[in-house]
Parts: structure tokens; C-alpha cells; sequence
């Protein structure tokens, strides 16, 4: 008849690679294109429009040309294949576009969640709470790094997407017919990825500082716990063994009490180290600027200077027992030459007495009473020392 047929496809609005830049926005472009398949799908399609004008000719008594009709028909179906074809992959950028808001606004709210804990100024105090609190913080860090791994593998998902559309440039015979909304698209996902990406740095060292606090809360919890323990140890042996002294009866009583020390004395000397490594443990916490280290530097110290005084009196007794062992041995021996002179001078036999004889005795007299003399002074010191201790 002469009469010919046009086809006239029209860009899609919005834009082929048109992004919502919100959850809200990308559901809405969602919903509007799902709606349009929806009618798309409730519309005659252009090949059953194009054969049901044949039929109205022909029932006119025109007679169009069989082979033109088929060739119109074949490149009117290909022309709508084509349609329905670039309608998926927009609809497939759009799925793309609300999975990653979605899985953006998970992320951002496990930040959230993470940040108010890095800004939480509360501070455990026993282990335990501070264990379940230190790890309840490294939770909330697992959370938010798994949901932003997810959140960057959406934006890969989508980038690669829009790259290939990027590189293809077109979606008929135009040149490069969507390649610059294709490029600003690209631009604009890698703007929210490095937006997410600076935000979770910036929170990252957040969570350094606060983890750091709280593991030297923790730190210090244990280490005030140890001093308890060794103030505890100091409490028990002194009230057991040092609140009361004496320096023994004979010589023997002395050293049994001079054993009793020296076993004292490795236990001391024990409490005394651990004592000093939390000492240092606690300076060195000082010196990273912890938030509490110079009150328990002060208390280390305290505890540290009650263990040196603790071991400082078992050694001190020591001695006083190694001198009063001492006193005893030399006393007990000049008791016993004092009895033998006894002995002698009673079973002697009286004679005139002798100019000879008298050299030797003045001299055994001086001998005694410069040995009694020296074992009294070990006594006097002895007795003063031991009025001195508690």
C-alpha cells in the first residue's frame, strides 16, 4: 500500500546508569522501573500490535507484501528483544544500587555502634568485667569490618558492572552514547566507597586508643590483684611468725630459731621480686602515659617497700640469732672453764704459797675476766639491738 511502519526508540529516564544517591532514592527507582515491567508486561507487544494492523488491512482488501511483512515482523522482534533486554540490565544496575545502600546503612550503624563505645569514658574496674567488656569492644570491631567488607564487596559488585558498560560506551549504534553518564557514575560510587573507607580510619584509630586503654585496665587490675595477694602473704607471716621475738634460752634454741628465719627467708625474697616486677610493670605503663599510673606506681611502691622492709627484718633477726647463738656457745664455755677452775683450785693441794706461782694465776684471772668481759659486751649489744626491734 505504500504505507510505512516506524519504530522509534526512546532514551530511558532516568539515565541507563543513573544511581540513587540514598536507600531511599534507590528503592524508589526500583519500585518505578519493577512498575514499568509490570505495564510493559500487561501491554500488547509491538510485534502482536504490528500483526494485528496486517489483519485490519487485509480485512480493508489491501494486500501487503507477504515477504516485506516477514522482514518487518523479524526486525520488529529483534528491535524488542533488544528493549526488553536493556530494560534487565538497568534493572539489574538498579538491584545493584539498593544492595549496596542497604548493606551502607548497616555498616554505618555498626559504626555507630562502635563509636559510641570508643567515646565511652567508663572504666572497669574488676578483671573479670574488664575482660568481658575488652571483649564485647573487639566484637563490636568484628561487626563493623565484616559489614563494611560487605559494603565495598556491593561497591566492587556495582563498579564492575558500571566499568563494562564504561568500556562498551553504548547500547546501539550511537558512539559512546552513555560512557560519560557511565564515567560519572563510576566516580560517584568511588566517592561512597572512599567516604565509607575514611570514616572506618578515622574510627579504626579510635578503637586503637580505647582498646589501649582498656587493656591497660585490665593490666592494672591484674597487677593490683597480685599486690593484694602479696599484701595478704606479708599479713599472714608477719602475724605468724614476726609479731613477736626473742633470742632463745641456750644456744641451741637459738639456732633452732635461727633455721626457722632462713626458711623465711626464701619466701621473702620471692615476694620481694614479684614485688619489683610490678614495680617496673607499673612504671612502664606510667611511661606510656596510662590513665591511672601514678596511683599504682604509688601503691607498687608501697608494697615493694613493705616486702625490702619484711625481708630487711628477717635478715636483721638473723643476725641477732647468728649473734645470740654466738653468745650462748661462749658463754656456756667459759661456765664450764669457770667450773674446771672451780674444780681445781677445790681438789688442790695447800702448800706455802710460791713467788712462782703467782705470775701464772694473776695472768689465768686476767684471761677470765677479759673473756667474761667480751661475752658481756655480746650480751649488752645483744639486749640493746633487741630493745631497738619491734
Amino acid at each position: 500500500s505504500g504505507e510505512k511502519l516506524y519504530i522509534k526508540v526512546a532514551d530511558l529516564l532516568p539515565k541507563f546508569t543513573f544511581l540513587g544517591p540514598s536507600l531511599d532514592d534507590a528503592l524508589k527507582l526500583q519500585n518505578q522501573h519493577d512498575e514499568l515491567l509490570r505495564q510493559i508486561q500487561n501491554m500488547p507487544t509491538p510485534l502482536e500490535e504490528f500483526y494485528r494492523k496486517i489483519q485490519e488491512k487485509i480485512a480493508s482488501n489491501e494486500r501487503p507484501n507477504p515477504t516485506l511483512i516477514e522482514e518487518m515482523a523479524a526486525s520488529l522482534n529483534a528491535v524488542w528483544h533488544d528493549i526488553k533486554q536493556m530494560l534487565a540490565e538497568r534493572r539489574e544496575i538498579v538491584v545493584l544500587n539498593v544492595a549496596f545502600f542497604e548493606r551502607l546503612g548497616e555498616a554505618y550503624g555498626k559504626m555507630s555502634s562502635l563509636e559510641v563505645a570508643c567515646n565511652d569514658t567508663m572504666i572497669p574496674i574488676e578483671i573479670d568485667a574488664v575482660r568481658e567488656f575488652l571483649e564485647s569492644f573487639r566484637d563490636l570491631r568484628g561487626d563493623m569490618l565484616g559489614a563494611v567488607a560487605a559494603t565495598l564487596k556491593a561497591g566492587q559488585q556495582m563498579l564492575d558492572r558500571l566499568r563494562v558498560l564504561s568500556e562498551i560506551g553504548t547500547l546501539d549504534s550511537r558512539p559512546n552514547h552513555i560512557k560519560l553518564d557511565a564515567v560519572q557514575a563510576i566516580g560517584q560510587v568511588e566517592s561512597w566507597l572512599e567516604d565509607l573507607s575514611n570514616r572506618r580510619n578515622q574510627l579504626e584509630q579510635a578503637w586503637i586508643s580505647r582498646k589501649t586503654q582498656l587493656e591497660q585496665c585490665l593490666t592494672l587490675a591484674i597487677l593490683a590483684k597480685q599486690l593484694d595477694e602479696i599484701e595478704q602473704c606479708l599479713t599472714r607471716v608477719r602475724s605468724q611468725t614476726l609479731s613477736s621475738f626473742t633470742l632463745g634460752d641456750s644456744a641451741e634454741q637459738a639456732d633452732n630459731l635461727l633455721e626457722t628465719y632462713q626458711n623465711l627467708k626464701p619466701e621473702a625474697a620471692l615476694l620481694r621480686d614479684k614485688a619489683l616486677k610490678i614495680t617496673k610493670t607499673t612504671e612502664e605503663l606510667l611511661t606510656s602515659g596510662c590513665f591511672a599510673g601514678d596511683e599504682a606506681c604509688a601503691k607498687a611502691y608501697s608494697v615493694l617497700n613493705a616486702c625490702s622492709e619484711h625481708l630487711e627484718e628477717i635478715d636483721h633477726r638473723e643476725s641477732l640469732l647468728g649473734q645470740s647463738r654466738n653468745f650462748f656457745t661462749r658463754a656456756s664455755a667459759i661456765l664450764k672453764r669457770l667450773d674446771q677452775v672451780e674444780l681445781e683450785v677445790a681438789g688442790a693441794t695447800m702448800r706455802p704459797a710460791s713467788s712462782n706461782d703467782l705470775p701464772a694465776h694473776q695472768k689465768l684471772l686476767q684471761d677470765i675476766r677479759e673473756t667474761i668481759g667480751e661475752v658481756l659486751q655480746m650480751g649488752y649489744s645483744l639486749v640493746d639491738d633487741v630493745g631497738r626491734t619491734k
